[in-house]
């Protein structure tokens, strides 16, 4: 398994909005949730708690560390890291990067597949991706 168990590409920047249906859906394969790290940068808010089906998930935020990462935490303390997709990226750009995050070869971590799939030529990501990079496109 890579450093990362998936992607997740939320519509808006706004965390009460976009974390609920997340959880619920992160919660139906690896149990219920208790706790969620996420990277600061990038939201409207940060709340520290959020009610989701009547109980209270603990939020954490944080200012260093991996760019784009999202750990979620269940009562039984495993894990779960997601990459968190901007809401800005183009259509192409998230699939790669999804397609990278979810491919459990992988060994690259959120920052890396960020900067890769950011770029804004195209040919830079394909010369990227001959030298080593792992992404592939949304049909491989």
């Amino acid at each position: 398994m890579g450093p990362l168990d998936g992607a997740w590409w939320p519509r808006s920047a706004d965390p009460v909005a976009e974390l609920p249906p997340l959880i619920r859906a992160v919660e139906v394969s690896r149990g219920r949730i208790t706790h969620l790290m996420l990277q600061a940068e990038g939201w409207r808010s940060q709340p520290r708690r959020m009610t989701v089906d009547g109980r209270v998930i603990r939020l954490g935020w944080f200012t260093s560390g991996p760019a784009g990462l999202l750990t979620t935490t269940n009562s039984g303390r495993d894990r779960v890291d997601l990459l968190v997709v901007p809401p800005t990226l183009s259509k192409a750009a998230a699939a790669a990067a999804m397609a990278a995050a979810s491919d459990p070869t992988n060994t690259l971590r959120t920052p890396e597949i960020l900067a890769a799939v950011n770029t804004t030529d195209p040919a830079a990501l394909d010369r990227w991706e001959s030298d080593g990079g792992h992404l592939r496109t949304a049909a491989a």
